[in-house]
């Protein structure tokens, strides 16, 4: 069987995804030609110049017919990078966006960098939140709590990989369900969106992130009102926590958690400019 020359395999897959891929075709294909032969993209025609064998082409044909059904390229490699690290995902998990990162923000700019205390991640999915922190925290102990056994499956191994499994631990729950605290920082990316808002997702967001991590039901607010309850039960006195939200629920998400006695203290901005974290906190008694 022929070999075919690497560049020759570029400039076909990068042909093929310029109807999905427009001007970064050529950078996608180098990251699914990367995956395929299980090298780092950046070698390519550098110091890594093999011809690809027909089996392997086979492989990127296969990569590219998924990358055109609008999977995204996260998935068809199995990994997204967050913060400083490149984290595992699975279908198992939500794929971490960039928006994501204000919270990981907002927890390191209130807590010092050799601070001791417990955070604990409800819904952490691949753990991209909590592990990212832990790794910048290094006196922090964390919990990373889903319902999914699947996802903690992947959140372990994300957790070795970037050198916290021993300050870490995950549980599998529904929510705060047998989880004990006080917890000094207690943080959640939790499902937001209307159920029936799903529908005008992009597609490479509904038809390949888990439904249960994308709608929490009809209002798009059923977690956080679980959540404010948890929270008020397992944050300890001078603790806070940080909650990612949906566009224009800040309102609502405030509400929710004053009723528990939780106050708003602060909001984060994306790279978009839109309010994407609140932070929390028990009012001070006054005498």
């Amino acid at each position: 069987m022929n070999n075919t020359p690497l560049e020759d395999a570029l400039v076909l897959a990068t042909k093929a995804l310029l109807p999905i891929a427009g001007e970064r075709a050529r950078f996608e294909a180098r990251l699914l030609m990367g995956h395929v032969l299980g090298v780092d993209p950046s070698s390519l025609g550098l110091t890594h110049t093999v011809p690809l064998t027909s089996p392997q082409m086979e492989a990127l044909e296969r990569a590219l017919e998924r990358r055109l059904a609008h999977e995204p390229i996260s998935r068809i490699i199995g990994k997204r990078a967050f913060w400083t690290f490149e984290f595992e995902i699975s279908p198992h998990t939500l794929d971490p966006r960039p928006d994501s990162e204000t919270l990981v923000e907002a927890v390191l700019a209130r807590v010092a960098k050799d601070a001791p205390g417990r955070i604990v991640d409800f819904g952490t999915g691949s753990g991209c939140l909590l592990i990212s922190i832990l790794s910048e925290r290094k006196n922090l102990t964390g919990v990373g709590v889903d319902i999914s056994q699947g996802a903690l499956d992947v959140a372990t191994r994300n957790a070795r990989a970037c050198g916290v499994a021993e300050r870490t631990q995950f549980l599998c729950t529904d929510w705060d369900a047998g989880v004990s605290g006080p917890f000094d920082i207690i943080i959640s990316n939790p499902p937001y969106i209307p159920h029936q808002d799903v529908g005008g997702l992009a597609e490479d967001v509904k038809n390949f992130d888990p439904l249960d991590a994308l709608t929490p039901g009809p209002s798009g607010l059923e977690a956080y009102t679980r959540l404010a309850t948890a929270c008020a039960r397992l944050l300890s006195p001078h603790g806070f926590c940080a909650m990612e939200i949906g566009q224009g629920q800040e309102e609502d998400v405030a509400r929710l958690f004053e009723a528990q006695g939780l106050h708003p203290t602060a909001q984060h901005k994306d790279l978009q400019g839109i309010t994407r974290c609140l932070v929390f906190e028990r009012k001070p008694c006054t005498s």
